[in-house]
């Protein structure tokens, strides 16, 4: 599994004509590529793989014992804890007689560019911010399963609580409610702080939740997603609160952003720009009259964060292939009034689309 993934990193070291890849994971900084990479779940490490397929994981003596374990088929560098990493690894370099490293540059500090710079004179770098994004973007049939597990433990949780959530209940104790369901349906985690949004609230399209209490008969957002073993979901539905009609000025308004989220969803195909999931999401928009408040792309990837390539966007240049896991998630949102978003995360299929939270 992780040699798969390797040697789609190794076909991007190639096309920038790079002998090594470096990865830093600095104290805690929560970037998912290392265990992507390599199996190894603590919180500090390095990594070089080179074009040839060798791998070294740097670690200090906290974590040299848990990456031997997690990290099969790696090389486990032990580091003293008296010693910078970068200094053990411009040894390596050195040894490896590697002359240009490809780096990605929304995952390594400043500082640690600017020691590996001043360790390593010789060494020309490509900064490719995004890069392990790119090699994520296909997912195998472990991701497959493991996001299909938190889309399934996000969806039964709504459907548990959705008829209880009432009036004078306030918006915080809606997204405890339902983070506290999570858990108790399997969630090891949650994907990001859960978006619940009443009434005028709703025209913020990442609202956070606030005393503010529920009335009924009116509009809520709610934006939620488990994480489950290190994997996340999405998932958006605009609802009434006490249940009903929704208030006449937004009826409308709900009815083409559920009809924009379905022509969008059925639109999946291997082999479309993503652009024109976005262009049907917004053509349906446009002939309701309600294009101008729709704030942002029709959506993003899903995987290992709850936010990652490929966009689906109008400037988005990625072609859907099947293993790809999205979200399709359209929404009109109108200050002073209120909003609407309907969102699932689905999964490109070789014939179409799965819908994962549906």
């Amino acid at each position: 599994m992780h040699a798969v993934r390797i040697s789609r990193l190794i076909k991007a070291m190639r096309e920038e004509k790079a002998q090594a890849f470096f990865l830093s994971n600095e104290e805690n900084s929560g970037q998912p590529d290392t265990e992507y990479l390599t199996g190894f779940s603590g919180t500090t490490s390095q990594l070089l793989v080179t074009a040839k397929g060798e791998c070294f994981l740097f670690v200090d003596g906290r974590y040299v014992e848990r990456a031997k374990k997690e990290a099969r088929g790696i090389n486990v560098v032990p580091v003293s804890a008296v010693a910078p990493f970068s200094k053990s690894l411009a040894l390596l370099i050195n040894k490896l007689s590697v002359k240009k490293i490809l780096i990605d540059g929304k995952m390594t500090s400043v500082a640690t560019f600017m020691r590996l710079k001043k360790m390593l004179p010789g060494i020309s770098f490509s900064q490719q911010p995004g890069i392990l994004q790119k090699v994520r973007m296909i997912k195998d049939a472990k991701e497959i399963a493991l996001v299909t597990k938190a889309c399934a433990i996000t969806r039964d949780s709504f459907d548990k609580i959705k008829n209880r959530i009432a009036a004078r209940m306030t918006e915080i104790e809606v997204a405890k409610m339902l983070e506290k369901e999570f858990y108790l349906q399997g969630a090891t985690g949650v994907a990001f702080p859960s978006i619940v949004a009443s009434g005028k609230n709703g025209s913020q399209p990442h609202a956070v939740p606030t005393n503010k209490k529920l009335r009924k008969g009116e509009l809520v957002t709610i934006d939620c997603g488990a994480a489950y073993r290190g994997y996340m979901a999405d998932f958006t539905r605009t609802i009434v609160v006490g249940g009903g009609s929704p208030p006449a000025r937004l009826k409308r308004h709900l009815e083409a952003v559920i009809r924009a989220q379905r022509a969008g969803c059925a639109m999946i195909l291997p082999g479309l720009g993503a652009d024109e999931i976005d262009g049907v999401c917004r053509a349906v928009l446009r002939e309701a009259k309600m294009e101008e408040y729709f704030a942002h792309g029709t959506g993003h990837g899903v995987g290992r964060e709850v936010h990652e390539m490929p966009i689906i966007s109008p400037r988005s240049d990625t072609v859907l292939q099947p293993g790809m896991i999205l979200t399709v998630e359209p929404g009109v949102y109108i200050p002073g009034v209120g909003g609407i978003r309907i969102e699932d995360t689905v999964l490109v299929t070789k014939k179409g689309f799965k819908n994962l939270t549906g």
